[in-house]
């Protein structure tokens, strides 16, 4: 969706419109992620580049400390939306029945199980030869 849109006015639209096409396309140039990152407004949320960066396999050390303390402390994030996004998908806290919550930390831990990683190196992008018919 984001790889093809034309002109879109929003910075957080344009962060990821670079990111899917460097994603997609691990060999292409960085430069439109770097100016959608530069062209960030200051005062806008870090998560968003550096979410971009991630996406893109771009990250740097900076960008990780960032995101897994962001989802292991999602209160820290000053928005009340981004602080539930944060919580309930990408740190994973489970809503029971009853209303009650857990995280997925808590959990492991009442099962004897190893805690999962808040983040994870993307995966490498399928290659996929789109002009194969089969």
């Amino acid at each position: 969706m984001f790889a093809h849109a034309n002109e879109l006015p929003v910075p957080h639209f344009q962060l990821f419109q670079a990111a899917s096409r460097v994603s997609l396309n691990p060999t292409s140039p960085t430069m439109a992620l770097d100016e959608a990152v530069a062209r960030y407004p200051t005062n806008g949320h870090p998560l968003w580049p550096a979410l971009a960066r991630y996406l893109a396999r771009r990250d740097t050390t900076a960008d990780r400390a960032l995101l897994e303390n962001l989802i292991q402390h999602p209160e820290k994030a000053g928005d009340p939306e981004l602080t539930l996004g944060l919580k309930y998908y990408a740190r994973g806290d489970l809503v029971f029945d009853d209303g009650s919550e857990k995280t997925l930390d808590a959990l492991c831990d009442e099962l004897g199980l190893p805690r999962l990683p808040y983040i994870e190196d993307m995966p490498p992008e399928l290659e996929v030869d789109w002009d194969d018919p089969d």
